[in-house]
């Protein structure tokens, strides 16, 4: 009784010992480049749009790679999916780049009217990192035309770069003996480096201003 009793005494005053390990990020492997196919467009309105299905609360994803078309700017040809809005009648667009892949899509994002003229211009560091996404959410300005199209690039300035992530986790560990007890707590640390390229999941959600008249049936 007497050992129970010193037993319970020492756990309670012990202190806890507190150890942490972690492993060095790896270095991510790198894609294989991007290759423009045969044909590249020398301007936006001679690109194939994916179109965005009207819904109650339209959402389009894919690959970049899987859907992009190949688009001359400034004498270089870069990878670019434009997604045709106009079923759509966006209040706002919320772009999800996916973190949960092996790379994170280094985008940037023009809102475009029916003419192709830009409306808004986002770049990579306009996104807002989140658990498992970055995320940036557009409004259209009141003044503005209605968006028609949604163009997804790359950034320069961030293909190339990289996002270290770290997750960690606790382990406790009780030890007893010779009528002591006693606790150690280690904390592991993981860190994985991924690579911001030209290559990764994406999400669009669309927040829908309300459903326009359907001019072929004749409604008003």
């Amino acid at each position: 009784m007497m050992n129970a009793y010193r037993g319970c005494i020492i756990l309670a005053c012990f202190p806890l010992l507190a150890a942490c390990s972690g492993a060095s990020p790896r270095t991510p492997v790198e894609p294989a480049p991007w290759l423009p196919g045969e044909y590249c467009a020398d301007h936006l309105s001679q690109l194939a749009s994916v179109v965005v299905e009207k819904a109650v609360r339209p959402t389009w994803s894919g690959e970049f790679r899987d859907v992009a078309s190949c688009l001359r700017f400034n004498g270089k040809a870069q990878p670019v999916v434009l997604l045709d809005l106009r079923q759509t009648y966006p209040a706002s667009l919320d772009i999800q780049l996916d973190l949960r892949g092996q790379y994170l899509l280094g985008a940037q994002a023009r809102l475009l009217d029916e003419q192709f003229i830009t409306l808004q211009e986002k770049v990579f560091d306009d996104f807002v990192q989140r658990p498992e996404h970055f995320s940036l959410r557009l409004y259209p300005h009141a003044n503005d035309p209605a968006p028609a199209y949604l163009l997804i690039g790359t950034d320069p300035q961030s293909i190339g770069g990289q996002l270290d992530l770290i997750s960690g986790r606790r382990v406790v560990s009780v030890w007893t003996g010779g009528g002591y007890m006693g606790a150690v707590a280690d904390g592991v640390e993981d860190q994985h480096r991924k690579g911001i390229r030209d290559v990764g999941n994406f999400r669009l959600v669309i927040e829908s201003a309300g459903l326009q008249p359907d001019t072929e049936t004749g409604t008003d």
